[in-house]
């Protein structure tokens, strides 16, 4: 059998996964534990697969019925939406961290969920969807996404705050002596590899300075005092990972591509991410 041609993601698609990326990025395990998931893989977030798969469905059919705004009998294929879905290289930027891609049941759950006063019919594995609306359903993406990415935002604010200021924190909870000791332990582990201090490449500290003296770190708001790292014991292995990730985006964001400030930043981002997924799998 012809394999069918791959769907095209048009511009309004690539626009919406490309903002949906870095947030769901950011606040991927948030929760204040010390540990992630003891499992190999999770679940994928439900706001992320729904606007997962109502893109991808608004994308089949608006390629079958260029210029219309209402489709009174869409046919899409469900192989085809779960192939599409699981190939999809935004999508698997997306799933990188360990997550479960989502399957054929997983994407029915969807969109019975989505979808709870449309007429849909499923025969001979074809998913019909009965006067559809395109433009309400295109609505529907963008106010999903938009509420998204706005609690996300407030989420990752109210955090960096917390981070800036420390001194607004009450000073009422007492760290486990046991917890406290892995905290660190974690630190001084994830801190001596982006230190890099025997391996010839430039270090955290090193980039700040270099930063520093070439004025770039002027475009930061708040730059990150490398030295209270090293010595605070932080609150969490979250909070820690959002304030070295922030010093990493610091030299990202102020350098010139392809200059060696750049290309230390992405190295070290490469380094960060690799001790992350070490110390994972060693704390689990």
């Amino acid at each position: 059998m012809e394999r069918a041609p791959r769907v095209p993601m048009n511009w309004q698609s690539t626009w919406q996964f490309s903002h949906l990326y870095p947030l769901y990025n950011t606040t991927l395990n948030s929760s204040n534990n010390l540990f992630y998931n003891t499992h190999n893989t999770t679940k994928m977030q439900p706001e992320i697969s729904e606007l997962i798969v109502l893109q991808i469905i608004h994308t089949l059919l608006t390629l079958q019925n260029p210029g219309s705004t209402t489709v009174t009998s869409g046919k899409v294929s469900l192989v085809r939406l779960t192939n599409e879905i699981q190939n999809n290289v935004l999508v698997n930027q997306m799933v990188d961290r360990g997550e479960d891609k989502l399957d054929i049941n997983d994407i029915l759950l969807v969109v019975h969920r989505v979808f709870p006063n449309q007429r849909i019919s499923l025969v001979d594995g074809q998913l019909t969807f009965h006067n559809l609306q395109l433009n309400e359903l295109h609505q529907q993406i963008r106010n999903r996404l938009y509420t998204f990415c706005h609690s996300h935002q407030t989420a990752i604010a109210r955090i960096e705050d917390d981070i800036a200021n420390p001194n607004r924190k009450p000073n009422t909870t007492n760290l486990d002596p046991k917890r406290e000791k892995l905290l660190q332990l974690y630190r001084d582990t994830v801190l001596n590899k982006l230190h890099a201090k025997s391996s010839g490449k430039m270090g955290l500290p090193a980039l700040y300075e270099a930063l520093s003296a070439t004025g770039a770190l002027s475009v930061v708001s708040q730059p990150t005092e490398i030295d209270r790292i090293k010595n605070d014991t932080p609150n969490s292995v979250h909070e820690l990972q959002l304030v070295l990730q922030k010093s990493i985006c610091d030299g990202t964001m102020s350098s010139a591509t392809d200059t060696p400030t750049w290309r230390a930043a992405r190295q070290l981002q490469i380094d960060f991410d690799d001790t992350v997924q070490f110390m994972r799998r060693a704390l689990e």
